[in-house]
């Protein structure tokens, strides 16, 4: 019997993040018996205004990003730019999940691959994806809010922008 697990993140929280590595241990130790369905829930939905609201007593975002690094530490597998937040502050994960949401509409639908790979770790492309929104965020200080830096992830996937773009401007995703 398989047990579905629905997995509810936002690409733009560090628990994630830096969980990843505990998401990447459940689907090796158990392939056969699992299927994670991903679901994206915007909690930075309005990212910039959120972390200046809720750290405004704390040090506001320099105060975020110290925050961040702090957290940073207790996981060697994940390194921080010093500018989230600060210099990169993405106005909302909202654009970066829908984007994600067409690239697993495309996975579902066969029109990607959707089989785990070797090169990234066993994970299938869209997860690929997630992940690399999240590295790009929060290793490289990248705004994945653009949709430049979204379309930078897809074409280092190889995945294609016109079919994802089509999905984003119908409103299916």
């Amino acid at each position: 019997m398989t047990i579905k697990i629905e997995y509810f993140s936002d690409v733009l929280c560090i628990w994630a993040y830096g969980g990843q590595i505990r998401m990447d241990e459940l689907k090796r130790d158990f392939a056969d018996d699992i299927e994670i369905d991903y679901r994206f829930v915007s909690i930075f939905g309005a990212g910039r205004q959120h972390v200046e609201n809720v750290w405004k007593d704390e040090g506001g975002l320099p105060g975020f990003n110290a925050h961040l690094q702090e957290v940073a530490k207790n996981w060697p597998h994940i390194s921080i730019s010093e500018d989230l937040w600060t210099e990169v502050a993405p106005e909302s994960s909202t654009s970066a999940h829908l984007y994600l949401k067409a690239i697993q509409l495309l996975a579902n639908s066969g029109e990607i691959d959707n089989t785990p790979v070797e090169k990234f770790n066993g994970r299938t492309c869209f997860e690929e994806a997630i992940w690399l929104f999240r590295d790009v965020f929060f290793r490289e200080g990248k705004d994945i809010a653009r949709r430049s830096v979204q379309d930078e992830v897809a074409e280092k996937l190889q995945l294609p922008l016109k079919n994802i773009h089509e999905l984003l401007d119908s409103g299916k995703a």
